[in-house]
């Protein structure tokens, strides 16, 4: 895009990016962040919906005038077909382009409320706001994993076959279990049930969340910035995680 003052980068998320994916999980999952100008809610000049530059000063261009050039760029190099845009997501579907791969692609605005803390924001095409933290979630994954000898990662990917096979036999729905709120689970259990015997580790697992399910409230995202439970898309329920818990 040919734009004056205008940054921005992209970096993968998801299993992919966290080593986590498995054999019928194939999509790759790519973030395009607008990275200046920036949002800074808590300035406290600015109302929620402006952006600002490095130097502070209002931007006319922000997170929508950025989408909307990211889904007309994606069009012009992919074909209009294969580019459909989501709620949350531009998806990129590979039967109807040159990619190998189907592609979730979230756009997303750089939000920095102080200068200590740094997330995404972006708005879905229904109206929801909604920050996270990719690099986060992934430091804590990949910190959590060198602590576990490399169990963690590997735990991750047998659980979420656990979830694929339930979800074949018809004792979950796809939506139940989102792969993200298992890794979320799975970071909450601590480091010592992560054993190299593959058995044990997976028993003393199950039975930790087993004993735990009444405390399932103080769980954070694998980031930690976060609760894991609580209302909203970006959360989990309950009543699903104690349903794939068993």
């Amino acid at each position: 895009m040919d734009r004056d003052n205008i940054d921005y980068r992209i970096f993968l998320q998801g299993s992919y990016k966290n080593h986590t994916n498995i054999h019928g999980n194939s999509d790759v999952d790519v973030v395009i962040q607008l990275t200046a100008p920036y949002r800074r809610d808590s300035d406290g000049l600015l109302q929620d919906t402006e952006s600002v530059h490095k130097n502070g000063q209002k931007a006319e261009y922000g997170f929508q005038e950025f989408k909307s050039d990211i889904v007309t760029a994606l069009r012009e190099e992919y074909g209009h077909d294969a580019v459909v845009v989501d709620d949350k997501a531009i998806k990129i579907q590979s039967a109807d382009s040159t990619l190998k791969i189907d592609a979730d692609v979230v756009v997303c605005q750089k939000y920095q409320p102080t200068d200590e803390t740094e997330s995404m924001w972006f708005r879905t095409e229904s109206g929801q706001v909604i920050t996270n933290h990719p690099e986060e979630h992934y430091k804590q994954g990949a910190a959590k994993n060198n602590e576990t000898g490399g169990n963690y990662r590997e735990t991750i990917r047998v659980f979420k076959r656990v979830r694929q096979n339930l979800v074949h036999k018809g004792r979950l729905s796809k939506d139940d279990a989102p792969s993200y709120f298992v890794a979320g689970l799975l970071s909450n259990v601590p480091n010592e049930a992560f054993v190299d015997d593959r058995q044990e580790r997976y028993a003393r697992i199950v039975n930790y969340l087993d004993a735990n399910r009444d405390q399932l409230s103080s769980f954070t995202a694998q980031h930690g910035q976060k609760p894991l439970f609580g209302r909203g898309s970006t959360r989990w329920n309950q009543r699903d995680a104690k349903k794939f818990i068993g």
